[in-house]
């Protein structure tokens, strides 16, 4: 016996030897290969699984310090193949949550925060919130993407209205007034209409719309081409025309004059303040004309509504020039301001006056101002 033994014995401690190198080679090859690498995330998600008693179950046999935490002493220690299964599955034989909670998605949630914390949670002490009722979340629904709609149909309404520019000019921009030059023909190369156009050009913008005022001196260009009077609307039409083509965003043309009347029929006085009356003009042998007359009487109805006594009306012509240039917008007016002896003052009244009604309509594009009860033969 003794014999048999000390014979197999060396054999025996090869066999282990040899058993042992491989498997440390094994591992040492599995291990440094990418065919089975365990990376940070991967040991994290394993240990996510496991629960807070388990880790310390599993620490504890190495660290001796840990065995002096409060523990249950009635509870039996986890076996390592318990512990072993846990860590390779996810799963908790002593807890079927974890097991359904696969199938049941809103189970998972009471599992995940039971193993988390280590404790035993009974289902019935979880606290749902309940859903609203359908009607109720239609509703809701509803009402916020109506209010959505609104605010974006308020926003495209406020970009449209900046969109839309007012461009200014004065065919006849040397006409002036008796208190301001001696000439015959009342015209004045300085101080004229374009005056009247600044200052409605500015009463426009403190009204927040965007406006153009053209300086053209249309009769200086007359005067070096050699040009007739009679065909200033012919030159003033191309300095029009030619800011369109640049500005396609230019919605409404004001060409602004100043009549020949006299005082006592261009003046008017509206809580002690003095005005020069305005006019609109507008030519019928232009295929806009009715477009253009409907803004005119938009004015005048707005001014009586706001001034009362202020405009004189709206007036047609057929014969002349006819067109006054407004084929080139339907939005296109003749406006004259008052006459040869108005002031400054009473002219710059009026710009604002003007600029104070048109907002109204630059503003409520679709706005309708029925014309009065008593409306004047020279309103269209």
């Amino acid at each position: 016996m003794n014999r048999f033994y000390h014979l197999r014995l060396p054999n025996l401690l090869f066999l282990l030897s040899l058993l042992s190198s491989l498997l440390i080679l094994s591992f040492g090859w599995l291990f440094g290969t990418k065919a089975f690498n365990i990376s940070s995330p991967s040991m994290r998600q394993a240990v996510a699984q496991l629960s807070k008693e388990t880790m310390l179950g599993a620490m504890e046999r190495e660290i001796p310090y840990l065995r002096f935490r409060e523990v249950d002493p009635t509870a039996a220690r986890k076996p390592y193949a318990l512990f072993a299964f846990e860590t390779l599955t996810g799963l908790h034989p002593t807890d079927l949550r974890s097991l359904l909670g696969r199938e049941l998605p809103g189970l998972a949630a009471y599992k995940t925060e039971a193993l988390s914390i280590g404790a035993n949670v009974d289902l019935e002490h979880y606290v749902v919130e309940s859903a609203p009722p359908l009607e109720i979340t239609q509703l809701e629904l509803a009402n916020q993407r109506e209010a959505e709609a609104a605010a974006e149909e308020k926003k495209q309404a406020a970009v449209a209205a900046q969109a839309r520019q007012v461009f200014i000019y004065n065919t006849h921009n040397t006409e002036s007034w008796t208190h301001v030059t001696t000439n015959k023909g009342v015209v004045d190369k300085d101080k004229n209409v374009t005056l009247i156009s600044e200052r409605l050009g500015e009463e426009l913008k403190k009204r927040g719309i965007q406006t153009i005022v053209d300086t053209t001196d249309h009769q200086q260009i007359l005067e070096e081409q050699g040009l007739a009077y009679a065909l200033s609307y012919a030159v003033s039409l191309k300095a029009a025309k030619a800011a369109m083509a640049e500005n396609e965003q230019i919605s409404y043309v004001f060409d602004i004059h100043r009549d020949s009347k006299r005082k006592d029929k261009t003046t008017t006085v509206i809580n002690g303040k003095a005005y020069a009356r305005p006019f609109f003009v507008i030519g019928k042998r232009n295929p806009l004309w009715e477009q253009n007359a409907e803004l005119a009487n938009q004015f005048h109805h707005l001014l009586e509504q706001k001034y009362p006594g202020l405009s004189i009306g709206v007036f047609a012509k057929g014969e002349g020039h006819g067109e006054y240039n407004q084929s080139i917008s339907p939005n296109s007016l003749l406006i004259e301001v008052g006459g040869i002896d108005n002031t400054l003052e009473e002219v710059y009244n009026t710009s604002a006056a003007l600029a104070d009604v048109f907002a109204d309509i630059y503003f409520e594009k679709d706005q309708k101002v029925d014309a009065p009860t008593d409306s004047s033969e020279n309103t269209l």
